[in-house]
């Protein structure tokens, strides 16, 4: 039973590691690797963006309002 309890942890860890390592690509970042963006379109949560680095293209999403100081991510993910 402990076993189970410490692997079921151990998978929990993990996948809280991998949605943070996923939140942390922005629009800056990949601006930041060399990615452009190809094309820009709206969309009803936003504008939305694809940027793209020879054969890598990710999908991304942002906002803002009226009196935001800036335009943030939303998120960002691949598109295989």
């Amino acid at each position: 039973m402990k076993a189970a309890l410490c692997a079921a942890a151990a998978m929990i860890a993990a996948f809280a590691g991998i949605a943070r390592a996923d939140e942390s690509v922005t629009v800056q970042s990949l601006i930041g690797q060399g990615f452009t963006v190809t094309s820009s379109f709206m969309t009803p949560i936003g504008p939305g963006m694809f940027l793209q680095k020879a054969e890598k293209l990710y999908l991304c999403f942002v906002h803002e309002t009226a009196t935001s100081k800036d335009v943030s991510t939303n998120y960002c993910k691949p598109v295989h």
